[in-house]
């Protein structure tokens, strides 16, 4: 692998935002580094995490559209019918129902989520879309230095769960494997 490259566009965080981001600019013919801490093992086999992602309707059609919605086993996706929203202690509450359709959205569990959006990265294909790139970033040097501590502040954010997207930087990468 080079040590060398320049993309068009860098994404930080293999989570499923950073995942729907990437997978979304399949075919876009822009290049793409996805830049995460984890190994590929561990994003390909992400552990069960305890949480479950609440998705509405909109959530599901864009799960779709990017290929990964049908990755999803069918049998642990549960409806959600209801949704009360509390504030601490306050007597108040704020409830949501689904308004005469069949259901207010779904619950899937967070690790599941972010499997099938890694596997429909993985496996795109053509154009100049390099999504199976996963670095870790261990140095970052750049021209203007500036731009060098914008990368590794977004590495850092990155790592503790943000999503960054920077566009056009020139990033020298020493990758590990």
């Amino acid at each position: 692998m080079r040590d060398d490259l320049m993309f068009d566009v860098a994404v930080v965080g293999a989570g499923p935002a950073g995942l729907a981001f990437t997978r979304s600019l399949a075919g876009t013919g822009l290049s793409v580094a996805l830049i995460e801490g984890q190994e590929q093992a561990a994003l390909r086999d992400p552990a069960f995490d305890g949480r479950e992602i609440a998705l509405t309707h909109n959530s599901i059609r864009l799960l779709k559209s990017l290929g990964a919605w049908d990755r999803v086993p069918a049998e642990e996706i549960s409806d959600l019918r209801e949704a009360r929203v509390l504030d601490g202690g306050s007597p108040f509450a704020l409830t949501f129902d689904a308004g005469g359709a069949d259901r207010l959205g779904v619950l899937i569990p967070n690790h599941l989520i972010r499997r099938a959006l890694f596997e429909v990265v993985e496996g795109q294909a053509g154009g100049s879309v390099e999504p199976a790139l996963v670095a870790r970033p261990e140095r970052v040097e750049g021209g203007s230095g500036k731009q060098s501590d914008e990368v590794e502040k977004a590495a850092r954010l990155g790592e503790a769960g943000g999503e960054i997207v920077g566009h056009r930087h020139h990033l020298r990468f020493f990758l590990s494997s």
